[in-house]
């Protein structure tokens, strides 16, 4: 092989090296993550919403455990699994099964279904709905922060990473073709 050869082949090696991090990074994310219900919620939070008129028709209480602390520790809670109904613009009536720790929305007792509640929903998507004023219901902000800071994060250190690797690729191969031609 010959000394440009072998340049070039560096080169090309460094910029490889540098893309595979996000790559990699990238695929197991997307492998592990199903990413309808993050772009479900994304569309709810900035889309253009529809406020409709709905009723929680049955409740059913539930206890649970739930891993916290990075899976070293075990919490006992418990809450309430859901149905509601509202029917939407279009005249679609909609159903939908959701459920929330401690309360029923808008702290009421089981013995006080069916009851009113308030219901937003996208226009285009009836399906994709939540009660209004839940005390879990985010904005914008809230929402980036809680599903894609960490992926983020680590996206944008294995892109600093590989814009290393290919910048000092480029460094080298730039100094051996500058000092080869002489």
């Amino acid at each position: 092989m010959t000394e440009k050869q072998l340049t070039n082949f560096n080169l090309g090696k460094s910029v490889l090296l540098g893309l595979i991090f996000p790559i990699i990074f990238l695929f197991f994310f997307l492998e592990k993550t199903n990413l309808n219900p993050i772009l479900d919620k994304c569309r709810l939070l900035t889309g253009e919403r529809i406020i409709a008129s709905g009723i929680i028709i049955k409740a059913k209480y539930f206890e649970d455990f739930i891993e916290s602390n990075e899976h070293t520790k075990t919490t006992e809670v418990s809450g309430y699994e859901y149905d509601y109904v509202f029917i939407s613009k279009k005249g679609e009536k909609i159903i939908t099964k959701n459920y929330s720790y401690g309360q029923l929305p808008n702290n009421k007792l089981i013995s006080e279904i069916p009851y009113k509640v308030k219901v937003e929903y996208l226009a285009e998507s009836p399906k994709n709905n939540r009660i209004v004023d839940l005390y879990y219901n985010e904005s914008f902000v809230d929402f980036l922060k809680k599903e894609l800071f960490i992926p983020l994060l680590i996206f944008l250190f294995c892109s600093y990473a590989a814009f290393k690797i290919i910048e000092r690729g480029v460094n080298k191969y730039n100094f051996e073709t500058k000092y080869s031609r002489k």
